[in-house]
């Protein structure tokens, strides 16, 4: 299990860690693959998913990124965020906001240390673009979920 993914995972408020690991997110994202008649982009659409919910990624990216990812037309792509927001997002938005802007402060106040420490710092192999590249490279076979089911 890569520290930095399952440090990342152990910050997420207790319902968020519980709602990915769940049933019920699983089934939001057959249902939202399976309506959309893209269940052969199920692990990428997921992977998009969960950086936003690990707080690896903006919201704002989603669509941007399941362009390049998923490789979605431009309708898909507005259908599926459409129905992401409001299957997977909605019922954790207050605590993912939260959790967001306490990540955004702590990265703001973090941003005062020593040069040589963030030098340091963007040297680490684990780094959260380091992640995303990773995974996203092997998206086909590679699942978030399934690493973050590991910590557990």
């Amino acid at each position: 299990m890569d520290p930095l993914l399952k440090k990342q995972f152990n910050k997420l408020p207790k319902n968020i860690r519980d709602f990915i690991i769940s049933d019920t997110f699983k089934d939001g994202i057959k249902s939202i693959t399976s309506e959309h008649h893209v269940l052969n982009k199920d692990t990428e659409i997921e992977n998009e998913i969960v950086f936003i919910l690990l707080g690896l990624e903006p919201l704002l990216d989603l669509e941007k990124n399941l362009k390049n990812d998923a490789e979605l037309t431009q309708e898909q792509i507005q259908n599926i965020t459409s129905d992401i927001l409001e299957k997977i997002i909605t019922p954790v938005k207050d605590d993912l906001s939260v959790f967001l802007e306490k990540e955004l402060r702590d990265e703001r106040e973090g941003g005062n240390k020593a040069q040589e420490t963030v030098g340091e710092t963007l040297k680490k192999e684990n780094s959260p673009e380091d992640i995303k590249r990773v995974l996203r490279e092997n998206s086909k076979t590679v699942s978030v979920k399934n690493l973050i089911a590991n910590i557990k």
